[in-house]
């Protein structure tokens, strides 16, 4: 009886760590969009990292994108690929093949590649999980993972990226 107990009491104990864990990313996810939907225009340099276990692929690139609303600039120069949008239409520049493609900004593809977006997807459709707080440079950073609640998301993201690349 006694292990019983103390079984229940560790599941309960791990169940409400996850819980306030999850409030933490919630409560950094809700400040960081508060914080960036009152900017008129935001300039930011990043990195970033694609991980596909099942595929073997491993991808880490460095870009800068520079936002006005629906409008932005994305530079991701170590893939030799400049995105424009003036929020009707979606230009590609690719550099290698000297090549540019335009497409109208469709609602479901460009609601979802629209890079202004990062800060609010994790509202709907996701769920999230605070990982770790670093410090770089003096100043606080936060990781924060963001998982898919069902397939069809995904389907989406993928879709529109396809979309949006041909």
């Amino acid at each position: 009886m006694k292990k019983l107990l103390s079984l229940v009491g560790l599941v309960l104990l791990v169940l409400s760590v996850s819980a306030q864990v999850d409030q933490k990313a919630k409560s950094i996810l809700e400040n960081v969009t508060k914080t960036t939907q009152s900017y008129t225009s935001i300039q930011a340099t990043f990195a970033y990292i694609m991980d596909n276990k099942e595929m073997d692929i491993h991808e880490e690139n460095k870009g800068n994108i520079i936002m006005k609303g629906n409008k932005y600039l994305l530079k991701l120069s170590e893939l030799g690929l400049e995105i424009y949008c003036n929020g009707k239409e979606v230009s590609s520049y690719m550099k290698d093949a000297n090549e540019v493609t335009i497409s109208p900004m469709d609602s479901e593809s460009g609601e979802m590649m629209n890079p202004s977006k990062i800060f609010t997807i994790y509202e709907e459709g996701f769920s999230y999980k605070f990982v770790e707080e670093k410090a770089l440079n003096g100043k606080a950073n936060y990781v924060i993972d963001l998982f898919p609640e069902n397939d069809d998301i995904t389907q989406k993201s993928v879709s529109g990226l396809i979309k949006n690349a041909c």
